[in-house]
């Protein structure tokens, strides 16, 4: 999502890049005899199509980068690094990745002991470490089937494994 972020707010003063997008939109009104003038209000505020052009380009850029920072918000990238604790993925994964999980999530836990909490981490780690690399799951919902027998033995990793499965998923 940084890289988006990054990539897009570059993209705003790239002039080879808007250049570039404003030949193809002459070209592209050329080829289908569109006329290429400002509207009467338009044509108060910019002294060209370049410029109109060039404001809505940027001005998109920015509502992209805003709406993306929207959707992709500090809460939802923490309950997505949850996916961190499925079988597949936990391999490499270290505590540290995933320890601010235990701590906002504390008060769905069974305890607020980040010790408990780490101990819980490498013992589910150590069994999944176990487990033939074809046969750890990779997502949620054989994760939980593979828990049933031994979650109480994890109870706080089956906790946030329960929490991701519940997390509304849209496009």
């Amino acid at each position: 999502m940084e890289h988006a972020s990054t990539y897009l707010a570059e993209l705003i003063y790239d002039d080879n890049q808007v250049n570039e997008l404003y030949n193809e939109f002459t070209k592209f009104i050329e080829l289908n005899e569109i006329g290429n003038c400002l509207s009467r209000t338009a044509s108060r505020r910019y002294e060209s199509v370049k410029d109109y052009f060039i404001d809505v380009y940027r001005t998109f850029i920015t509502t992209t980068i805003e709406e993306l920072g929207r959707r992709f918000n500090e809460h939802q990238k923490l309950a997505m690094s949850i996916a961190n604790l499925i079988p597949f993925y936990i391999v490499n994964t270290e505590f540290s990745n995933v320890s601010s999980l235990f701590q906002h999530y504390k008060d769905d836990l069974q305890t607020d002991n980040p010790n408990i909490h780490k101990a819980e981490f490498d013992t589910w780690k150590y069994y999944v470490l176990q487990m033939k690399e074809n046969e750890r799951p990779s997502i949620i919902v054989e994760t939980l089937k593979i828990m049933q027998p031994v979650k109480s033995f994890y109870p706080n990793i089956y906790i946030l494994l329960q929490i991701y499965a519940l997390i509304p998923v849209s496009v």
